[in-house]
């Protein structure tokens, strides 16, 4: 790891996906103290989940029908730089526009059962579209806060073209404070 960017950063971020095919865990307590370190803040309204570390903004999980999977974007570093690339979501001037699937931080695959859902975006022409498949969120099982962080626990359909769901996905995102910015 370069020097620039171990202390650059000042969270940590793990992300657990399984795929499973029914039940799930009980929910947990939608909030806690107000006093952590990491906190999450959701926004049903704006479909996406804020992760604040020391009250800024280190990231959102997000998952709009715009997009063709659930991201966490932007990805900030302890003094508020974006270290994710606006584009598609937020262009900035002089950026590059190539790769619209490349948005922030995403877990998937680009061939289950023949389908690719790495590639997918609005960028694919409508007579190619049947090669792709869609991520769409479902649901927020959990959030998560203590003073180590915070969990974020997600469940997703993975879907063909035709509509036909090929996987259920639980993911959770484990949010945690840089061992070195603990007092």
């Amino acid at each position: 790891m370069n020097s620039q960017l171990k202390t650059g950063l000042w969270a940590g971020l793990v992300f657990i996906s399984g795929a499973c095919t029914g039940g799930r865990e009980a929910d947990s307590e939608e909030t806690m103290e107000q006093s952590n370190s990491v906190t999450l803040v959701r926004n049903d309204a704006e479909k996406k989940v804020e992760v604040l570390v020391d009250g800024k903004l280190f990231t959102a999980y997000l998952y709009p029908e715009t997009i063709a999977k659930p991201v966490l974007y932007p990805i900030k570093s302890s003094q508020g730089n974006d270290l994710t690339r606006g584009f598609p979501l937020a262009p900035r001037p002089g950026e590059r526009v190539d790769h619209p699937h490349h948005i922030g931080i995403w877990f998937n695959y680009g061939d289950v059962n023949g389908l690719d859902f790495w590639n997918n975006s609005d960028a694919i022409p409508e007579d190619k579209k049947s090669g792709y498949g869609t991520i769409i969120h479902t649901e927020i099982l959990s959030t998560r806060e203590s003073r180590e962080g915070a969990e974020l626990e997600v469940a997703a359909d993975w879907v063909g073209p035709d509509g036909r769901i090929l996987l259920k996905e639980t993911t959770r995102f484990i949010f945690f404070l840089h061992p070195e910015k603990k007092m």
